[in-house]
């Protein structure tokens, strides 16, 4: 009762109850109240209930009353405010509490249309604003004139509301914000040393000085990101892009942050992630208390095991940002090129504290570390102007590419769909030079700078990226822009994908005085463009006055290129990833980084587990994922200089800096897919997963920044670091390139590539000859850089871009910029099957465009090849089963035309319309729309060609009756040049050495017997049958490569399948052949089936088909195609047929005789429509062949004629494809006479006689009448040798010439007694054909290995001189021999020529290169001693293997033996002659083992009587097994009576010899097979067997190629002695080495004195010759070289 009274009292004191609200007088409110209910309803005039009134004034017990008493929360006054609007507009936080507690409406809208938050944030009242956003308060609701309660906070200049509300909507903006990635790619691309770089820094505003600028070698790839108004102070760009992304999707510039604005593929991933609850709270994320913000910060250090010092550093750091930003927007210009003044409250704001670091309320898991990556925190000054409204600068990242020849198509690593490409266009240079550069980077952007996949090339994106080409040197300039400028127009209608994206041509010079104005010029166009690449289609559209739209209606094809929204989190991973590629700095423990820090390659550190961290600057934590590389930062403990960790030193401050931490940077190339996905999922606010995560990784494969391919087998790899590809490409090219182009790398990478390729140098050779690569070659060559999986990505993205090419052979690839330009002779075509035609490319060449036709025709199916395709820079060949294609750039100099030439069984129609299909498949190919605009287009006879190369074509030079003759004649495409003009002198010399032979220069019989011996159509002989200066070829050689088409099936099936197939062609040709064997009996063609080889019998004997077994199918038990599974050697088989026919066509045709015509047989089959070749028999390695012949013919095996042969098929195969050509041409000038000699003539009636001995001897049913041709063809072998005979006689300059007609009177002396031969013995014609053919051989090795030998043949030596390289103390290398027999006798023999002091003056005159060596350095006293240790060496070695020895040497002299005999052990004996001879032969033998029955000395020599044949007859102490040896050096006059007066004296001795076994060794001054037919005929010795030494023992004096004149033989039956050859090494140590240097003599050849190619200006002809293929080379030979080519050995 009494306080009713009381109430009544202060009721008094009001005069309602909106006033006792007012003044919170709760007495008079509880008195009103109890009076009457209703009151609390009540509204004065403007519509205040007394809630209203409590609520302004903050009187929480007075609302407290009111509510209870009922009032109305909603109640709205007369322009719709609410009691919560009133708390709100005063700040009333208590009040609005309470209201809130009870249900007042948080989203109740004024008359002005604001909610609550809207007036609390207008008013600055933060507490409010706290308290409503924990309500669940919208922050995207708009108020009448669209405002947000941040818009109201920022126009009121309200601070701290701004931060708060910016903060939350930040947050929540990087959560689920949309935003365009305001980062825009220029490209910087041309040709090396155009100017690129220094207009880079020009851009940058720095100064350049002209001739000091640096250039960007090799793969240096300069990348930088620049803000998008580019003056004078373009400097980096500090701000963080997420930041950026988030303030420009709060901003709304580009995109609502309403879940509405997502696109369909955004949004899809974030459905599920839409919040449930209406009025979420939306500070759940980030409590502003001091209260929460110290718990957060505690639990993140508590995790860490951090200190203090740890949190105060990361908000440092975040400090230190700000200042970034605030820097940025200072100094940089506003899009319209002024400068923004700040306004004094942002000043204010500016120095502010940072706000506290805010975390996520996710807990980690049981046992887990955190591994989030927080969304960066800002400080209020941060905040602030993030979301002041001004407009978000696009960055520019730069990368400046590389542009030398040799490195140029890398840059197509990098090209991708986005951002802006400036083609750069050196002006300096010629027009043409300067059109051919920018066409071929023109076509590159269209080609490859797409999203789109490359083998589309009439595809047409809708949005481009734009393009601006850029002349420099301008000042310099040698055309006019015009000329140019029109030519890119031209271009611009033939490509499709060009139209409408080459933007501007701007020309400049970087070091003249208008540089700066012509910079602003090119820093508008590249700001234009890239508004315009940012801008939406619809913002195009309305932006009337846009500088794109002042001049053109249509909206250009790149606006909107990269205005696509994504969501924040996609950018946040973008830059995750990114950083991980340029290295993510973090802040780690030190025992953490200890545990799982390991050494890698190199020294450097690698992580083995994940390593958890914070990130710098951001402070909060990220996981670094296993595997990536670590380095310190700071030069903390444990980290030198040079960059690699010292471990011991990491482990040993572990224990004095106990939870102390480092600053380190780690980086990864490549990651794992899982490990890609448990990254983004860790990310916060925001994490990205499920399939967001495979739009992410394509969305960064789109701009560039990663390379990730989802395809089977690769997707699972993701490589981070894009400039790791260029590398691997790179290590091809250097592996390539590198002796030639002298490529700018550290030598330890050349060292690394040699390493990793030693095991595989076959593959290496072939690959630096002819641009294929194998995938074995890859794996050796990337394994240290890359895994297994990270290759095949690295192979498909090669493929992808066309760097790299499938052969059409499985695991076979082919490297286009490592191609060779090869002279190859295209065949002539023929009227009724061929058809040629030419195609004006008008400077469209570039290193991968023919082998991109051949790749289009394999895709596209328009052939089906039938053999391997043979592909160079300027020329392919292609077989398939309906034609024979050959594409050629012409000419070689110039290669201005494509040259197309079919020719097929149909005729010349069907040739033509191929011809022209090939010609339409070339413009598909490349992308044009149509053929060169030059009309005509293609050209089919000297007509069209003299209108389509606009030259007038002079009718004085009868000659030139075709297109196809003018070429080759007049390569530099001028008629009357003359001979003043260096590249026709060239091509005329290159064509005669080079001149090949084809199918219409053999004889019609000959041609015929190919073809029905061959599998393919369109096969020619191989081999030096080939070139047309070889004139007496002994056989007809043809080699096949043939691929077979079967369905598909099981790999193991269409294998069989194919075989089967294979066998039924192979009797189908057998079948033919014997068809023609009856019908030709008396025809001009006289054939019979040879057989062949294919397969194993019993005994693992390879199997011999006669014709009835090929055509049964079935030899022994093993079927045909079994048998060719097995093949033979590296064949698949061998076919030998012989044949009577003429070989050319204009040989007599009574000069007809039989010749072998052997086909070798490879094979592959394809399945189903593939065109990809699976081999069964590799491919023949023809370098790797004719090296191994080369090597055996000059050691093993020496055979001279052949020998020589392989050295000119090696030469030609070298120079053909553009290596070293000046020295391979002087080996083909200097072998090319012995081809036309009478001696090659000689060697072609040897192979008669050989020819004729085989069909004597073969096993067929036609063996009759095989063996009745071979006997009435031996009346033509007569007649040869008759005719040869006389001619020998008729060359009396000749010296060989005696040596012919004496070797030539033994041949007729044997065949006369068998006249006629038809009746004759066939046993007795064999044998005496033998004999024939072995003493005609020897002719041959006596002429051609003294040829080679002459001096006055070889003005110069071919091969280099050894000189200072040869460190023995003779010319020869010893050789040795292991005797052996079934009494178990075990001895080493070792034979040495030590060179005599008194022939040291052939040493110092150099005529055998070794002036300058070891021979010529050491004095006759060190020489000797040096001998006398090779000696005791052998010795030694003998005694440690405990082996018998014998040491026979030659060219002794006194002194030395004397020497020797002191040094040697007592067991030891040394024969030798008496003193006073000055040159001897000596043998050492071991007595303790060896008891010496006899020593004899002869002289057979008349002319030189000094020269003695020791012999010694020894026998075992151990038995009474007893031997001779015979030691010897031959007098070394070229065709003296040496050779013949041994023979004769092997005769007299030829009964002792076959009493006791007989061994014979020393120098015999000729080949063993100089010798040894000789021997046997002439000796009357029926055993005679020289063992294979596999190594040279000298050097022909002339040539200074190697051969082994150095022998070892037994003349006894095998069956008594078994000798087999010692390695080098197993002769005396470390001799391998020095018998390599003589071997190598084959190949490394020397400069030629006076070029022979090069006669008057040699550096510039040459560099007209190899335009295009190898500048780098040749610019670094012009400045080091004055009159010769100084190239270095590939």
């Amino acid at each position: 009762m009494e306080s009713e009274k009381a109430d009544a009292v202060e009721a008094r004191k009001c005069h309602n109850i909106h006033e006792a609200a007012e003044w919170g007088n709760l007495g008079a409110l509880r008195h009103f109240v109890r009076r009457d209910a209703t009151l609390v309803h009540e509204k004065q005039s403007d519509g205040q209930t007394p809630l209203c009134f409590a609520a302004r004034f903050n009187h929480s017990a007075a609302v407290k009353l009111l509510l209870d008493a009922r009032a109305a929360v909603d109640a709205a006054e007369n322009y719709s405010s609410t009691p919560l609007h009133t708390s709100a507009i005063y700040g009333s936080a208590e009040a609005a509490e309470l209201l809130l507690s009870s249900g007042a409406p948080l989203e109740a809208a004024d008359w002005r249309g604001n909610r609550p938050l809207h007036v609390a944030a207008r008013e600055g009242h933060s507490t409010c604003v706290e308290l409503l956003m924990k309500a669940g308060a919208s922050l995207e609701a708009t108020n009448t004139w669209g405002q947000t309660p941040l818009d109201l906070a920022r126009e009121y200049q309200r601070e701290e509301a701004v931060n708060i509300l910016a903060k939350v909507q930040l947050l929540e903006c990087q959560k689920r914000g949309m935003s365009p990635l305001p980062m825009v790619r220029l490209c910087f691309v041309g040709r090396g040393r155009a100017g690129k770089t220094t207009t880079l820094r020009r851009l940058k505003g720095e100064e350049t000085i002209e001739g000091k600028e640096v250039s960007t070698y090799g793969l240096q790839v300069w990348a930088g990101e620049r803000p998008l108004d580019l003056d004078e102070g373009w400097q980096d760009c500090k701000i963080d892009l997420l930041d950026q992304c988030a303030a420009t999707s709060l901003q709304g510039h580009y995109a609502n942050c309403s879940q509405d604005t997502l696109s369909p593929q955004s949004a899809e991933g974030l459905q599920e992630q839409k919040p449930e609850n209406k009025h979420r709270d939306p500070l759940r994320d980030i409590d502003m208390s001091p209260e929460s913000e110290k718990v957060e910060l505690e639990a993140e250090e508590s995790d860490a095991e951090g200190s203090e010092s740890e949190n105060k550093f990361d908000l440092e750091a975040d400090e230190t940002n700000s200042k970034r930003l605030e820097s940025e927007e200072s100094v940089g210009p506003d899009a319209a090129g002024t400068s923004t003044q700040k306004p004094e409250s942002e000043k204010k704001l500016d120095k502010s504290d940072a706000e506290a670091a805010a975390g996520s309320n996710e807990e980690p898991g049981p046992g887990k570390r955190r591994s989030t990556m927080y969304a960066r925190q800002m400080d209020a000054g941060l905040v602030f102007k993030a979301t002041k409204g001004a407009s978000t600068a696009t960055r520019l990242q730069c990368f400046d590419f590389p542009g030398q020849k040799e490195y140029a198509l890398i840059n197509l690593i990098y090209f991708h769909g986005r951002g802006i490409y400036l083609v750069f266009s050196d002006m300096s240079v010629e027009l043409e030079e300067a059109w051919k550069d920018l066409k071929f980077w023109l076509w590159s952007v269209c080609r490859y700078a797409t999203d789109g996949p490359q083998d589309e090339p009439r595809a047409k994106p809708a949005k481009l990226p734009p393009i601006i080409v850029v002349g420099t040197k301008y000042a310099k300039s040698k055309f006019r822009k015009e000329e140019l400028q029109k030519r890119i127009n031209s271009f611009i209608k033939e490509m499709p994908g060009l139209e409408g994206r080459v933007k501007s041509f701007i020309c400049l010079d970087n070091f003249s005085k208008n540089t700066k104005s012509q910079i602003q010029s090119l820093r508008r166009v590249i700001r234009n463009l890239t508004e315009e690449v940012m801008m939406t289609p619809e913002a195009w559209k309305q932006n009337r006055w846009f500088p794109s739209k002042m001049f053109r209606s249509e909206m250009p094809k790149h606006v909107g290129l990269q205005a696509e929204q994504y969501p924040i989190a996609w950018i946040q991973a973008h830059e995750l990833l990114s950083q991980l590629d340029g290295g993510l700095k973090l802040k780690v423990e030190h025992k953490c980084l200890v545990e799982s820090l390991r050494k890698g390659k190199g020294g450097k550190g690698y992580l083995e587990f994940d390593l958890s961290g914070r990130h710098i600057p951001r402070g909060h934590r990220v996981t670094a994922p296993k595997g990536s590389t670590v380095r310190s930062l700071l030069g903390d403990m444990g980290y030198r200089a040079d960059g690699e960790w010292d471990f011991d030193a990491l482990h040993w401050t572990l224990a004095e800096n106990e939870g102390s931490s480092l600053q380190i940077e780690v980086s990864c190339d490549f990651l794992d897919l899982e490990q890609v996905f448990n990254l983004l999922a860790n990310m916060r606010p925001q994490p990205v997963v499920g399939n967001e995560v495979e739009k992410v990784l394509k969305l960064m494969h789109c701009l560039g920044a990663i390379c990730w391919l989802d395809a089977d087998g690769l997707r699972e790899t993701v490589a981070l670091n894009v400039r790791k590809l260029s590398i691997a490409l790179a290590e091809l090219m250097a592996l390539r390139f590198w002796e030639e182009s002298k490529l700018e790398h550290d030598e330890r990478f050349g060292k690394r590539l040699q390493e990793s390729t030693k095991t595989i140098p076959d593959d290496v050779l072939r690959f630096q000859t002819s641009g294929v690569v194998t995938k074995e070659l890859l794996r050796c060559v990337w394994e240290e850089e890359f895994t297994v999986p990270q290759q095949e990505l690295v192979l498909e993205v090669m493929l992808q871009k066309g760097l790299m090419v499938r052969r059409a052979v499985c695991d076979e690839f082919t490297v286009p910029s490592c191609l060779p330009v090869t002279y190859l002779p295209e065949p002539p075509s023929t009227a009724d099957s061929s058809a040629v035609i030419y195609i004006n490319l008008e400077g469209f060449v570039f290193a991968n465009l023919l082998p991109k036709i051949v790749e289009f025709l394999l895709e596209s199916q328009f052939l089906h090849l039938t053999a391997p395709p043979q592909s160079f820079r300027n020329f392919i060949e292609l077989r398939s089963d309906d034609a024979f294609i050959i594409l050629s750039l012409a000419p070689v100099t110039k290669q201005r035309l494509l040259r197309v030439q079919v020719t097929t069984e149909a005729g010349a129609e069907d040739a033509r319309h191929k011809a022209s299909s090939l010609a339409q498949a070339f413009s598909s190919a490349v992308g044009l729309a149509s053929l060169p605009s030059t009309s005509p287009g293609t050209a089919h006879c000297m007509g069209d060609l003299e209108q389509m190369l606009q030259v007038k074509l002079s009718k004085q030079d009868n000659d030139v009756d075709d297109a196809d003759r003018f070429l080759r004649k007049n390569p530099c495409l001028n008629l009357e040049c003359g001979s003043r003009c260096q590249a026709c002198a060239r091509s005329e010399k290159i064509s005669e050495l080079l001149e090949e032979r084809f199918l219409q220069d053999l004889s019609p019989e000959l041609c015929q017997m190919v073809f029905v011996s061959s599998l393919q159509k369109f096969s020619r002989p191989f081999g030096s049958f080939r070139f047309a200066n070889v004139l007496y070829p002994g056989d007809v050689d043809i080699e096949e490569y043939v691929v077979l088409k079967v369905d598909g099936g099981e790999e193991a099936d269409c294998k069989l399948k194919a075989l089967q197939e294979l066998s039924l062609q192979i009797q189908a040709l057998c079948q033919n052949i014997q068809k023609l064997t009856e019908s030709e009996r008396k025809g001009p063609i006289r054939c019979h089936w040879s057989g062949l080889k294919a397969g194993k019998g019993e005994n693992r004997q390879t199997l011999v088909w006669r014709a009835e077994e090929i055509l049964h199918g079935e030899k022994a038990g093993v079927p045909l195609y079994q048998a060719l599974e097995q093949g033979h050697g590296s064949w698949t088989a061998k076919i030998d047929v012989f044949a009577k026919v003429n070989l050319f066509s204009n040989a007599p045709s009574h000069a007809a005789h039989f010749y072998e015509v052997t086909n070798v047989i490879r094979f592959g089959y394809s399945v189903g429509s593939s065109n990809i070749i699976q081999p069964v028999t590799k491919e023949k390695d023809f370098l790797k062949a004719v090296q191994m012949n080369i090597r055996e013919y000059s050691s093993e095996h020496p055979k001279a004629l052949k020998y020589v042969k392989r050295l000119w098929e090696r030469s030609a195969f070298m120079a053909q494809r553009s290596f070293h050509v000046d020295q391979h041409f002087q080996m083909l000038q200097a072998l090319k006479p012995i081809f036309r000699h009478w001696v090659a003539e000689l060697a072609q009636i040897a192979a008669h006689a050989e020819t004729l001995t085989n069909m004597l001897v073969a096993k067929d049913k036609d063996l009759q009448q095989m063996q009745d041709d071979a006997l009435a063809d031996v009346d033509v072998l007569c007649e040869n040798v008759g005719v040869l005979q006389t001619k020998c006689r008729s060359t009396s300059d000749d010296p060989a010439a005696a040596e012919g007609v004496e070797s030539l009177q033994d041949v007729m002396q044997l065949l006369e007694p068998l006249k006629p031969f038809s009746s004759a013995d066939v046993k007795n014609v064999v044998d005496v054909l033998h004999q024939v053919q072995d003493l005609m051989s020897c002719c041959v090795e006596v002429v051609v290995s003294n040829w080679l030998g002459d001096q006055t043949r070889f003005t110069s030596p071919v091969s280099k001189a050894l000189h200072g390289r040869w460190t023995f103390p003779s010319d020869h290398p010893p050789i040795g021999c292991r005797i052996s027999d079934k009494s178990g006798m075990n001895l080493h023999l070792v034979s040495w020529n030590v060179l005599n002091q008194r022939y040291m003056k052939y040493i110092l005159n150099d005529s055998q290169g070794l002036k300058g060596s070891n021979i010529c350095s050491q004095s006759e006293e060190e020489r000797t001693d040096d001998i006398c240790g090779k000696v005791m060496q052998i010795i030694q070695k003998e005694e440690l293997e405990r082996r018998v020895g014998i040491v026979c040497l030659q060219e002794c002299w006194p002194a030395l033996l004397n020497r020797l005999r002191g040094r040697m052990p007592s067991r030891l004996e040394l024969l030798r002659a008496d003193e006073e001879v000055r040159n001897q032969e000596a043998i050492i033998v071991d007595r303790g083992t060896l008891q010496i029955l006899d020593v004899d000395r002869h002289h057979p020599f008349k002319p030189d009587q000094g020269k003695v044949v020791t012999e010694v007859v020894l026998q075992l102490k151990n038995g009474d097994r007893k031997f001779r040896i015979i030691t010897t050096h031959l007098p070394g006059a070229p065709y003296g009576r040496a050779r013949r007066e041994f023979c004769d004296f092997v005769a007299q001795r030829k009964d002792a010899y076959e009493a006791i076994p007989t061994i014979l060794a020393g120098d015999l001054n000729f080949p063993e097979e100089a010798i040894r037919p000789l021997m046997k005929h002439k000796g009357k010795l029926q055993n005679v067997h020289f063992i294979p030494i596999s190594y040279p023992t000298n050097l022909c004096q002339g040539s200074l190629l190697p051969k082994r004149i150095d022998c070892i033989a037994s003349l006894s039956s095998k069956e008594q002695l078994k000798v087999e050859p010692m390695k080098a090494d197993e002769v005396l140590p470390n001799l391998t080495e020095l018998v390599e240097l003589l071997a190598s003599r084959s190949w490394d050849l020397a400069e030629p004195v006076l070029s022979p190619l090069l006669e008057e200006q040699p550096l510039e002809a040459a560099a007209e010759v190899f335009a295009g293929s190898l500048n780098g080379l040749w610019a670094e030979v012009q400045r080091n070289a004055s009159a010769m080519c100084c190239w270095s050995r590939s």
